[in-house]
């Protein structure tokens, strides 16, 4: 099968061009205004009439062109911001304008909404009804990976003006800067979205072309401002149809199987059997007669599927009754148990806890809160030493769910406000041990920006972050060792829902028996677009579970509608597998609703009873190919709470190695090395991605591994720039590559110098630009003056040196000064980099086309019968 995932989409796409308006302008000139509009809802001013356009809106259920035209326009001044829509409206008559109060749902009216995002971070909601009444919101993400939420107790200063006319409304806003906190200052991108609600004929629609949710910034125009004009770039989302669908024209299934037992664990993290967790529309249709019955059918399907019971314990008893438990256990039924939970985080707080988020409480207190600590160890002892019977029924038991969501405001002196003393005296412990007497609490909500002494507070604060976490997990692994002994404990669930969670895997792995991730392909499309998201769910599991030297790893399939995406039944097939053929143990089905998806829940059923019963997966050994990762590196480039994880060059090296060449490869990291998981003697080759940032003793071990024979691919061209204690690691730099960077260069590709490694003289290697970190939307490139004792084996358009390769001791270096892999396109396209990297394969003996990359559960088999005592149609 020749590696193109995106052709057919993309064919499909040209083939709708027309119909679903891609063809149109992407690009809109904005004038600036030399008198402002005046708000009256009557387009006539001068403003308005020499402003181009902005149409036409695109419908967000499936991102073709809207039934129903919307045009808006857009100006500004030194002060504010200018929108004015134009709505036709074949049934005036049938317009919804009921609300009249501020901050009411206006978005129950006919409406018009702005969205615009400040390069500060600042994002704004603004909505307008045709009587002119106003709602706004600041807009901001609760955990990463959630959609964005408004807070409608933000309140602007902006104005607005509505009017009808026979066969249309109209609408305009004026928005102040002061609202966003800054002026439109040149050369910085703001983000921008225009939607239209529609009710007579029900339809949403948007200025940008994209499937899905208003407000979604990945997904917003970019307005750039100049001296007098300012660009609007439109958002297009490739592809039409599911835009996560992977063909496998060469699937694979029992060819795989070896003869040993799988032992697979299936289990569903879901509200089934809880009145609560059924919609409101059927709510009213159960008796308590019924609603048992209905209780017991699903425990019927998940025991015939072989799924761990669908509560966990301390409250299966309470909400299923202790027959229903009892007799399901005689049954063979397993269940587990949860040991963190919302009363944990009550006792903590009524202790006296102080790292928290005041302003958000849900979310919790943070899992390194002395109180918190003390909290679940009391009560997973006292559980477990009160509750014997139940251990023999048990399957694991499990931790903190996500527990990096509540790091950040609990250690923001911005918003923790009220703590000050307590995170002033553990800023002095993180400078002490983790910060080199420099570098501290890191405060995401202060402004400190992208800079290199910003980075190197993040790196401090995380190596902190992550050594208390170990700590305080490895008490708790040892209780549940004394009081349950021989029952696995999951310590944590690492949020990957969009990217990759900023745990220590390594790390953290000693202390716990199972290794948990949630990745939500759905969530990293509406956050970082289709190429990272069509493999989010292998390359998580895979990083996971190599990382952790091959322990257990528990992989959460998304089975339920997230980020304005209803997952279909072969995504489910495709997440499984992909997690299957990377290592995963554990398949957790997350949130299946038997109600409102019965689809996905009968899949889910149909699946689980596959993989539970199947022989193990025959995964490839021994490899000689490794692919480093850096914590420090990723965790310098952490813009915010809400922006982290996307690890394009990291995802890009393992699609290209994996689901393109078909090879097997392990992940190591600096943890691993240091931990003495891992020897790098064994790899022929070593890919590092990214390592700007690292420490004398990682840069030492890599240094030792190429002088003794290894060979290590550089794709970072500010590698072994700086050592995390501040200072630069100019020696080492110059020892392994030979040069430095010099003046940064605009360039969107290199050419190969001479045939080397599978590439032909001439050969064109793409470079992608820098998304979601600091730089966005540029190719990070350098000019460089190679070493004399270098081999040039690419060069930039203009014949200047941009890659080489030199020996290094008994081995060598193959640098670039360009990151080929700034976003995830490279990940899904046929370049020229997968035929360098297949030559580099070949050179160092690994097998390529190997056939666990065409794993895939079997479209059909398994499928159990579902009985429901109300229908949910």
């Amino acid at each position: 099968m020749r590696w193109n995932p995106t052709a057919a989409v993309l064919a499909a796409t040209l083939a709708l061009a027309t119909a679903s308006g891609l063809a149109a302008e992407t690009h809109f000139t904005i004038h600036k205004a030399s008198t402002p509009p005046k708000l009256d809802g009557i387009l006539d001013d001068e403003s308005w009439e020499s402003a181009k356009p902005l149409s036409p809106f695109y419908d967000c259920s499936n991102g073709k062109t809207a039934q129903t035209e919307t045009r808006a326009l857009l100006t500004y001044d030194n002060e504010n911001i200018y929108v004015a829509f134009k709505n036709s409206e074949p049934a005036m008559d049938a317009i919804k304008c009921r609300e009249k109060a501020r901050d009411g749902a206006v978005y129950h009216d006919d409406c018009v909404e702005v969205f615009i995002g400040a390069p500060n971070g600042n994002i704004r909601h603004f909505i307008v009804n045709s009587i002119g009444t106003k709602y706004d919101a600041r807009i901001f993400m609760r955990v990463p990976g959630d959609p964005y939420r408004g807070d409608a107790a933000w309140d602007g200063n902006w104005e607005c003006a509505a009017a009808q006319g026979n066969d249309f409304w109209t609408a305009e806003l004026r928005i102040p800067f002061s609202d966003f906190e800054m002026g439109p200052a040149q050369g910085r991108d703001w983000s921008v979205n225009l939607a239209r609600e529609r009710k007579a004929e029900p339809e949403n629609s948007h200025f940008n072309r994209v499937a899905g949710m208003f407000n979604n910034t990945a997904t917003f125009a970019t307005l750039t401002f100049s001296k007098d004009t300012a660009l609007l770039s439109r958002y297009f989302e490739t592809g039409s149809g599911d835009p996560l669908r992977v063909e496998r024209t060469t699937a694979r299934f029992k060819e795989l199987l070896s003869g040993r037992a799988g032992n697979y664990v299936v289990q569903a993290w879901s509200s089934n059997c809880q009145l609560s967790g059924i919609p409101s529309r059927l709510k009213t249709k159960y008796t308590d007669e019924a609603f048992q019955q209905e209780q017991s059918n699903v425990l019927a399907e998940y025991a015939e599927a072989g799924l761990v019971g669908p509560i966990a314990f301390p409250w299966a008893p309470n909400i299923l009754g202790v027959d229903k438990v009892r007799d399901f256990s005689k049954r063979g039924m397993k269940w587990w148990l949860a040991i963190a939970s919302s009363s944990i985080d009550a006792e903590a707080r009524a202790n006296g806890a102080v790292f928290e988020n005041p302003g958000d409480p849900t979310s919790g207190v943070d899992s390194n809160d002395p109180k918190f600590q003390d909290a679940i160890e009391r009560k997973t002892s006292k559980y477990l030493s009160s509750n014997k019977d139940i251990l023999p029924h048990l399957r694991f038991i499990s931790g903190r769910d996500e527990p990096m969501n509540r790091v950040w405001g609990a250690y923001s002196k911005t918003k923790n406000t009220k703590n000050h003393a307590a995170l002033s005296k553990l800023d002095a412990t993180v400078k002490m041990e983790f910060g080199f007497g420099k570098f501290g609490l890191y405060d995401t909500y202060s402004g400190q920006g992208d800079s290199n002494s910003s980075a190197l507070v993040k790196i401090a604060f995380m190596r902190w972050w992550n050594s208390a976490f170990a700590n305080n997990i490895a008490k708790q692994h040892a209780l549940v060792k004394e009081f349950a002994p021989g029952i696995p404990f999951n310590a944590y669930i690492m949020n990957c829902t969009r990217g990759l969670g900023p745990e220590d895997i390594s790390l953290l792995s000693r202390h716990s028996d199972i290794i948990a991730f949630d990745p939500y392909p759905t969530s990293s499309l509406y956050s970082f677009g289709r190429a990272r998201a069509l493999y989010h769910t292998g390359f998580t599991t895979k990083i996971c579970k190599d990382l952790t030297g091959g322990r257990n790893a528990m992989l959460f399939v998304q089975a339920f509608p997230y980020c304005g995406r209803t997952p279909t039944p072969d995504n489910l097939r495709e997440w499984g597998s992909q997690g299957l053929k990377n290592g995963a143990d554990n398949i957790n089905w997350y949130r299946p609703s038997r109600a409102d998806t019965p689809q996905l829940y009968r899949e889910m059923l149909r699946l689980s009873n596959i993989v539970h019963k199947m022989n193990k997966l025959e995964l490839p050994g021994e490899t000689k190919t490794a692919v480093f990762f850096s914590c420090p590196s990723f965790w310098g480039s952490i813009r915010s709470n809400a922006d982290y994880g996307a690890n394009h060059s990291w995802y890009s090296v393992y699609c290209i190695l994996g689901e393109n060449l078909k090879s097997w490869f392990k992940f190591v990291s600096d943890s691993g090395i240091r931990l003495k998981m891992v020897d790098l003697s064994k790899y022929g080759l070593v890919y590092v991605p990214q390592i700007k940032f690292t420490d004398t003793e990682t840069a030492g071990m890599l240094s030792a591994y190429v002088r003794n024979g290894g060979r290590m691919v550089l794709f970072d061209p500010e590698a072994f720039t700086w050592n995390i204690n501040g200072e630069k690691l100019s020696d080492m730099r110059s020892e392994l590559i030979g040069c430095s960077t010099e003046r940064a260069v605009d360039v969107k590709k290199m050419v190969a110098a001479a045939d080397y490694s599978g590439l032909k003289s001439g050969d064109e290697l793409p470079l992608a630009p820098l998304a979601h970190v600091a730089n966005a939307g540029k190719v990070l490139a350098f000019e460089i003056t190679p070493p004399a004792d270098a081999k040039i084996i690419a060069v930039y358009p203009d014949r200047k040196p941009a890659a080489f390769e030199r020996k290094v001791g008994k081995g060598s270096v193959i640098y670039f000064a360009a990151q080929p892999f700034g976003n995830s396109e490279l990940a899904v396209e046929d370049s020229k980099w997968a035929v360098f990297m297949k030559g580099l394969a070949e050179q160092t003996g690994e097998k390529l086309r190997q056939p666990i990359w065409d794993f895939k559960l079997p479209a059909t088999g398994g499928e159990i019968d579902v009985k429901y005592v109300v229908s949910p149609q």
